[in-house]
Order: C-alpha cells, then structure tokens, then sequence
C-alpha cells in the first residue's frame, strides 16, 4: 500500500499543480492539505479528497475558462478541461483504493 500512497500523492501533487497553474487556487489549496495528510501517511487525506467529488460545488463543477477567470490559453479550453478530467480521475481512483484498504 506505500507505493499505491506514494502514487496517491504524486496524482493529488499533479492535479492541485495544475488547478493552480490555470489560477484554481482554492481547489489547489484543498487538495493540497488533504496532500500533506497523504504524505505523511494519515488515510483521513484520501478520504476528505474523495469527498470533494460530490454534490453542487464540488470539484467534479470545476471548468476550467477565461470567463471563470482561470488562466486558460485562447483556443485550449477543451484540451486543459480534459486533461483536468483525466488527473481527477486518477487521482480519485487511487485515494478511493488506498481509504478501501485503510478500513
């Protein structure tokens, strides 16, 4: 399981790495703490960040768009938004694994 939390918090580095770079900074800062938590082994990181994919305003509502006004360069909007699918989804598939396991 050291290695699934160890891949857990490279995926959860990425995805807050990006929301950030793209100016989503309050989703980066969450995932960010939850990451800490991670890093030093406490399994409540994984599934507060589990619990960020639910219902209205959560991260699964995150669009990444210049009218939002996230850092998006002209005619990338599909792309970025894609690949912020993609990190999500590894991300949320690992930190579910590693807090089925921690029960």
């Amino acid at each position: 399981m050291e290695t699934e939390r160890g891949e857990l918090a490279r995926a959860m580095d990425a995805l807050a790495s990006f929301l950030r770079a793209h100016g989503e900074h309050h989703w980066g800062s969450r995932i960010e703490d939850d990451l800490h938590l991670v890093r030093k082994g406490d399994v409540f990181g994984a599934q507060r960040f589990l619990g960020y994919f639910g219902g209205m305003g959560s991260l699964n509502d995150v669009w990444l768009c210049k009218l939002n006004e996230h850092t998006v360069p002209e005619g990338a909007e599909s792309r970025i938004n894609r690949e912020l699918d993609r990190l999500k989804s590894t991300a949320w598939q690992l930190a579910s694994s590693v807090a089925t396991k921690a029960i």
